[in-house]
């Protein structure tokens, strides 16, 4: 009846998209959700089918995962979907611990690989998008409301050591890398080991390289380049639902900048 309701009064064109959209969506894959559930939580949370898995989800090995949070509840936690990018399945390859602080997005063809002892901390609503890599050999953890979007990677190790032939000196291979709360990461980037980021850095696509810490610097950064540094300051994205539909409208019909003024909502909440 829902789907109904949404159809009436849209045009054959506008009805066709909306079932073509239906069809081609993953569909949640039942016995990998239930076993993912009660392979890795405690029986009371996992009777509450917090984790979802759709489309498709290639298990290598699951290590440990642990929910974190005070409310547990049924499909917080979302791998697969939004399959436009992908052609390749989600993947796991764990021998270490992901921790869920709260509501997650994993979406298709993302590869999460975890060696001994390493962990991926996520913060409450965090997106990972299509195709990101995670590899890690110690640690990383992502700040709540950060968006990593398609095709990015993240990497903690240069998975070798190198002797500097100067000083016979050979550093750490590893280091452990931290996003910041409402971090926007744009498509293509490289995290290196290392990498420190502060709250509601933004990070231009596509193809900047990060590999440093950027804390200590300016307020609301914007990132980019190859080595990444500080190309703008200042700047905030936008997630509000409503707020999209108030800019969309106004440029629908207008070339100049939109000039904010507070309507009573906040332009920076997440939509759930």
């Amino acid at each position: 009846m829902n789907i109904l309701r949404k159809l009436k009064g849209k045009s054959f064109g506008e009805v066709l998209s909306k079932i073509e959209s239906i069809v081609s969506a993953p569909r949640v894959r039942v016995l990998k959700t239930l076993y993912v559930n009660f392979r890795c939580l405690p029986f009371r949370q996992a009777i509450n089918f917090p984790i979802t898995i759709r489309g498709k989800f290639n298990i290598h090995s699951l290590g440990r995962i642990v929910i974190d949070s005070k409310c547990v509840h049924c499909g917080m936690i979302k791998f697969g979907g939004f399959n436009n990018k992908s052609a390749r399945p989600t993947r796991i390859v764990s021998s270490g611990t992901i921790i869920f602080r709260g509501y997650a997005a994993i979406w298709e063809g993302v590869l999460l690989e975890l060696g001994n002892e390493s962990v991926l901390d996520l913060g409450n609503d965090v997106l990972l998008g299509e195709n990101v890599n995670i590899m890690l050999r110690k640690g990383c953890k992502i700040g709540d409301y950060a968006r990593i979007a398609f095709d990015s990677q993240i990497m903690d190790s240069d998975f070798h050591y190198m002797l500097n032939l100067e000083n016979n000196e050979i550093r750490n291979c590893t280091a452990p890398v931290v996003i910041g709360n409402y971090n926007w990461i744009g498509n293509r980037t490289t995290i290196k080991k290392g990498t420190m980021t502060p709250d509601y850095t933004i990070v231009a696509a596509p193809n900047a390289l990060l590999s440093k810490d950027y804390r200590g610097g300016v307020e609301c950064p914007v990132l980019g380049g190859c080595p990444a540094k500080v190309i703008g300051s200042g700047r905030r994205r936008i997630y509000s639902h409503e707020w999209e539909r108030i800019l969309y409208l106004h440029f629908k019909i207008n070339s100049e900048p939109y000039i904010y003024s507070d309507n009573g909502v906040d332009p920076f909440a997440i939509p759930k």
